[in-house]
């Protein structure tokens, strides 16, 4: 769904997905009130609520921690400990699982 988004000259799309976000958005008939970061805070209510920690949910959405013990020394999570906490997530109605 995002595979064919441009890069501006810093390398970063973000501008091009908020544009996609926002055209999918429009096209699903969802509101002004919900944006982009409406996404961000189901995704993190969602595992917190799973039981995910603190920190790897941070970790999921690109974020610091806040503690220099993981951002400074602490390897990524793998692979396999991220998909094990996104899989608890659940929307009905929009997705099947």
């Amino acid at each position: 769904m995002f595979t064919d988004l441009t890069e501006n000259k810093f390398g970063d799309r973000s501008n091009a997905i908020g544009k996609r976000f926002g055209r999918l958005k429009t096209d699903a008939d969802f509101g002004r009130e919900k944006v982009f970061h409406s996404i961000r805070k189901t995704f993190a209510n969602q595992l917190w609520s799973a039981g995910v920690e603190a920190e790897l949910i941070s970790q999921l959405q690109g974020h610091s921690t806040g503690g220099l013990t993981l951002d400074a020394c602490a390897q990524d999570p793998a692979r396999p400990t991220k998909a094990k906490a996104i899989g608890v997530l659940s929307f009905p109605g929009l997705m099947s699982t």
